[in-house]
């Protein structure tokens, strides 16, 4: 499927799709489903998708359990090139607005890039863009380009079952955390060349109960937020990780790095950390 830019093409939900009332608690503007099972290879490109949050009854009404996706995508291998969301939301429950979803095998040959993507102010607990594999298999790939802008509730890059993946020369700006590695095991990941603007809570979060093997973060920007938490946090996961030559911007009262928890083993290397102090005409570093 392809159009003709991002700002010239538009599918946009109809007002009314979403209704306070069943059947379903959710829409997509493009969804898996609509193609019966998993395709072998799928391309999209090109144009905005309009989830039309604010024309949607069950959204108008804060109803609990619903949610409004761009594209839902399951299959083998796939490439989405220069597509914008907008409009994306879930209430209460963990959201993937803009997902490709892989099939649970271990085919090395599979591939999965998203690049020059958007999701622009999505709304509630959500991963904004996720490539994953829920059923134990494992996939290769890149998350490339993208931006991902005020999103104060969730994360914009995720989701699990990473294998010789790549999140590189991304931007988010005023996103709780940027990157989530969770669920599921990662092996070979490269966190290279992001900006990640605003913090709010952490740069890295690894939670859950997966093996994160192989885990390098390199050459970042990261700008935390004046209540943001160390850059990366480990927690209780086990993880092994490179971090290396990234800029960390604090405000007030200084972070450590990296928050290792009792199964971390991390190097790190020529990272610098730049403090910033509130002031009353303004931030200055």
């Amino acid at each position: 499927m392809c159009g003709q830019g991002k700002d010239a093409t538009t599918i946009k939900l109809a007002a009314g799709t979403l209704p306070g009332t069943p059947p379903g608690h959710g829409r997509a503007v493009i969804f898996e489903y609509d193609f019966q099972g998993f395709l072998r290879y799928f391309e999209l490109s090109d144009l905005t998708l309009d989830c039309n949050r604010e024309q949607q009854p069950a959204f108008q009404q804060s109803l609990s359990g619903y949610w409004l996706e761009a594209w839902g995508i399951a299959a083998k291998s796939a490439k989405i090139t220069n597509v914008r969301a907008l409009g994306t939301w879930a209430n209460p429950g963990e959201g993937f607005p803009c997902r490709v979803y892989h099939d649970g095998s271990n085919d090395p040959a599979d591939r999965i890039e998203i690049v020059g993507c958007e999701n622009l102010h999505p709304i509630g607990y959500l991963t904004a863009i996720s490539v994953f594999d829920q059923s134990g298999g494992a996939v290769s790939g890149a998350i490339r380009r993208c931006l991902v802008t005020d999103h104060k509730d969730g994360s914009a890059f995720g989701a699990g079952g990473w294998r010789n993946f790549e999140v590189t020369d991304n931007v988010t700006q005023n996103v709780a955390i940027p990157i989530v590695i969770d669920t599921h095991d990662y092996r070979k990941v490269g966190i290279y060349r992001n900006r990640f603007l605003n913090c709010v809570a952490w740069g890295v979060l690894c939670n859950g109960g997966g093996v994160y093997e192989g885990i390098r973060i390199c050459d970042n920007l990261f700008d935390m937020g004046p209540k943001a938490g160390p850059c990366v946090n480990t927690g209780n996961a086990r993880v092994r990780l490179v971090v290396r030559r990234n800029t960390v911007v604090q405000i007030g009262a200084a972070e450590p790095i990296v928050s290792q928890g009792p199964h971390t083993v991390a190097a790190l290397r020529g990272n610098v950390i730049r403090h910033r102090v509130i002031r009353n005409e303004g931030v200055t570093e």
